[in-house]
């Protein structure tokens, strides 16, 4: 049995890794952008951009490619690099994305930045009482769960919402 067992074993091929096929144009990038970019003043300009150049339309981003542009993440510095490793066209269409792109996420960050600083701010207007047994389930919380996270005190105990901590304050 173990010799059958010996002459079975065969060795592994490991297996490639299957990428996705699925690729965006510009125009999916475009449609996906949230309403508060699409009534930015220079959407307009990128729509035209799309719309006048072939070159444009025949881009294929890959869901990587994608994802950075989407995201805003890259800098005007390394633009050239980004166009030369994802095989983009030297177009403005690029640097106006980011430039309207990354002017909505700094201001959404700005928004949760000042929900934060109002949720705080309410939080430590209560009374101390309020506030000492708050804080007392979430040292409860932290002494038994071994694991560092707060499930129960990110879901349930710390307001996320504006609206959340004006009921605590009630």
């Amino acid at each position: 049995m173990a010799l059958n067992n010996r002459l079975r074993l065969r060795r592994r091929v490991p297996r490639l890794r299957r990428t996705s096929t699925r690729t965006y144009s510009l125009a999916d990038l475009l449609a996906r952008q949230p309403r508060t970019v699409q009534k930015a003043s220079g959407y307009a300009v990128l729509r035209a951009y799309l719309d006048n150049s072939p070159e444009l339309r025949r881009v294929r981003l890959t869901s990587r490619t994608f994802a950075m542009l989407n995201s805003a993440r890259i800098v005007p510095e390394n633009l050239e690099n980004y166009y030369r490793t994802r095989r983009l066209p030297r177009h403005p269409f690029v640097p106006t994305f980011l430039t309207v792109k990354s002017r909505y996420v700094a201001h959404r960050t700005k928004l949760a930045a000042e929900r934060k600083r109002y949720i705080m701010e309410r939080m430590r207007a209560l009374p101390t009482h309020v506030v000492d047994f708050v804080r007392y389930l979430g040292y409860l919380e932290d002494h038994y769960s071994a694991s560092g996270a707060h499930p129960v005190w990110q879901r349930n105990l710390f307001p996320a919402t504006k609206k959340k901590v004006d009921e605590y304050a009630r």
